[in-house]
């Protein structure tokens, strides 16, 4: 009987020792970078569409009117009332006699009032699943915009950095020719101080991309910026083939913004530049 406690205190010793091992191993792992591969637009946009907090929030607005629309259908449930009067006294007693009551309730609504409950919370989740739809256009659209302005300060940091690398190589030349007596010492200087400008232009484009760095990440939900968050994208704009009003009807036609304000199950239709609504 000892030799089989003892068999299984060192079992259960080494067990605790291999998980120990892989706490610390867990520990000790670092942990993997954030933005391992440049994003694309698309990928920022699906990353938004999962990780946006205020998307989130509209989600969970959403389902708790949703909610609201499965309490608004639940019929009321009758109720049981049990009552007593003066039960402590002896029952002889002529001036205080005591008694018991058991009553049952049930509510029946008329006038088609449950009917009614149910298309007003209907309508209400139609008008904020509108408006979450509304608020979703609104993000991806601040994305892209944030991809794009991200993408340009990529593109201006880049110039910056050629523009001041090719001025200095300039510089330097400017020096070995005033060392060699081509120019003048004060031609030197006026090359010299102009490299600041330069300097001042290549600071204000690593700014200005840092900061198109933070909003994009800060839109698809990180809780905290990194340094090597990345994009990959194109700075020509691509071709639309869409004609003005035709683009002018399919966006009205879109818009979650309209259908909230004028109810879900409405029909939208469009004639030249006026909106009607059918209900």
């Amino acid at each position: 009987m000892t030799s089989r406690t003892h068999a299984i205190g060192r079992h259960l010793l080494l067990a605790l020792c291999s998980l120990t091992l892989c706490v610390n191993a867990l520990a000790q792992t670092p942990a993997p970078s954030v933005a391992s591969a440049p994003l694309t637009m698309q990928q920022a946009v699906d990353l938004a569409r999962a990780k946006n907090p205020s998307l989130l929030s509209a989600q969970q607005t959403l389902l708790s009117v949703k909610a609201q629309e499965l309490q608004a259908g639940v019929r009321l449930n009758p109720s049981l009332t049990l009552g007593g009067q003066n039960v402590s006294l002896e029952a002889r007693n002529p001036s205080a006699s005591y008694f018991y009551n058991a009553q049952i309730a049930r509510t029946f609504e008329l006038g088609q009032k449950r009917r009614w409950r149910l298309d007003a919370a209907r309508s209400t989740t139609s008008q904020t699943d509108a408006q979450y739809h509304s608020q979703e256009q609104q993000t991806i659209l601040a994305v892209r915009q944030s991809f794009t302005n991200f993408v340009l300060a990529k593109a201006a940091k880049k110039l910056a950095d050629d523009n001041l690398r090719d001025y200095k190589h300039e510089v330097d030349i400017a020096r070995d020719r005033m060392n060699a007596g081509d120019i003048s010492k004060l031609d030197f200087k006026r090359l010299d101080l102009q490299l600041a400008q330069f300097e001042s232009d290549e600071s204000s484009a690593t700014t200005n991309a840092q900061r198109a760095s933070i909003q994009l990440q800060v839109l698809l939900g990180y809780t905290t910026t990194h340094s090597d968050f990345d994009v990959i994208g194109d700075i020509v704009p691509p071709n639309v083939p869409f004609v003005l009003d035709a683009s002018r009807k399919e966006g009205i036609l879109r818009r979650g913004d309209l259908v909230a304000m004028y109810g879900g199950g409405a029909g939208v239709t469009v004639s030249g530049a006026i909106l009607r609504w059918t209900m």
